[in-house]
């Protein structure tokens, strides 16, 4: 029977640090009989990798074009840090049955990217233990953690500035033209974090002769994946997080006023600073859907998702053209005093495609872990299926229930 039980336990349990934060925790290992080690081999890294496929049209060398697929793909280690907790790798020792507890301690590097997993990459933390065996398979477990660099939207201005878009077309009918369309979209910054509301204040003046069936706004999330052999090369992928729709009709020659909420939803936070694979943008499209064969009016802002709320300050107006709705900051009904912070995995966004880099033992099985097919024991001991990291999520009081 061996090894009963072999698994890595963090002091803080949610597993989410900063960078330059200190990581420690402990190994426990439960053994039912004695079994000889080298030691038990700590590590702890960070890496970023990128990979898809691309079919591409080429001559041979027979003056032929014919398709193959180019794999393209993409590496980045931030850092690795590894040392053993006990034995070493030219020593021998034998670990009496019971139970065994190791402590571990790694301070983690002051600049990295914040976690991230994508459908054609990632930006993953480890954290994995080793007995390491002479003359046998190892036993391994790890264990993903979630790293969140800091992005503090205070810290750039301008994403506090009142944001304006306009939308505007002319419609012709042969030798007819029509007056203006004019759609007028007021937010009260380009900055958020997830948990909170954007405010869309919506202004119509359809002095055409064309009705609006209706006016969607979408959150939408641009993922820029970048490969490095076998050549540099860019794949985009876009994913829309958060829709809302204005769906009354706005007939002819008829104006309207509205406001529609988007909630934030747990997300990673922008542009993935410090990884030169992945880029990381978000931005709002607002389009206005017109009856007949006319092409619907579109716009798009760009919005930077933070890890830290803007602090508004107390006489900060936005203003607006005469006559329509002003936009106070400081008096949104979602306003931003005094949040409470929680830590979701996203359900949005570019879903993953890759497992985790370990295989997985269940752990719904009773000790010891279960034999492979050759009749030995399992030499891999991790539960952690489907990881999904982390993101700090905001609730904000006097915000009313959604």
């Amino acid at each position: 029977m061996g090894l009963r039980l072999f698994e890595i336990f963090f002091d803080k349990p949610q597993k989410v640090f900063s960078p330059g934060e200190t990581i420690s925790g402990r190994v426990k290992v439960i053994l039912d009989s004695p079994k000889k080690i080298r030691g038990l081999e700590f590590c702890c890294k960070g890496l970023a990798h990128t990979s898809w496929s691309e079919s591409e049209t080429v001559t041979g060398v027979d003056g032929k074009r014919e398709q193959r697929n180019v794999e393209y793909r993409g590496d980045e280690e931030y850092f690795k840090i590894k040392y053993y907790l006990v034995g070493g790798k030219d020593q021998e020792m034998e670990l009496p049955p019971g139970e065994h507890i190791y402590p571990f301690v790694c301070v983690l590097p002051p600049v990295l990217p914040s976690s991230f997993e994508g459908s054609k990459g990632y930006i993953r933390y480890t954290v994995k233990a080793t007995l390491d065996r002479p003359w046998k398979f190892d036993h391994t477990t790890e264990v993903a953690i979630t790293v969140i660099s800091e992005l503090d939207l205070n810290a750039t201005p301008h994403l506090k500035e009142t944001v304006t878009m306009t939308l505007e077309k002319y419609f012709c009918c042969l030798w007819c033209k029509s007056g203006p369309l004019l759609v007028e979209v007021f937010l009260p910054c380009s900055g958020y974090v997830p948990g909170q509301t954007i405010t869309m204040n919506c202004n119509v003046d359809n002095a055409s002769n064309v009705d609006i069936n209706k006016i969607t706004f979408t959150l939408k999330q641009k993922i820029t994946f970048r490969s490095v052999f076998p050549s540099r090369h860019t794949h985009v992928n876009q994913t829309d997080i958060a829709f809302k729709s204005y769906s009354t009709p706005i007939p002819a020659k008829e104006n309207r006023n509205f406001v529609e909420e988007i909630i934030v939803p747990s997300i990673p936070p922008s542009n993935l600073t410090n990884c030169s694979l992945i880029d990381l943008d978000y931005e709002l499209k607002v389009e206005a859907n017109v009856t007949g064969l006319h092409s619907n009016l579109t716009s798009k802002i760009p919005i930077t998702i933070g890890t830290i709320p803007l602090q508004q300050g107390s006489n900060y107006v936005a203003s607006a053209p005469s006559g329509h709705v002003a936009v106070d900051i400081n008096n949104l009904p979602k306003n931003l005093q005094n949040p409470t912070i929680g830590w979701v995995a996203p359900t949005v966004g570019d879903a993953p495609v890759y497992p985790p880099p370990y295989p997985t033992a269940p752990n719904d099985l009773p000790p010891p872990y279960p034999a492979d097919n050759s009749g030995n024991q399992s030499n891999n001991f991790s539960t952690d299926p489907g990881f999904k990291p982390l993101y700090p999520v905001y609730t904000f009081p006097n915000a009313p229930n959604s």
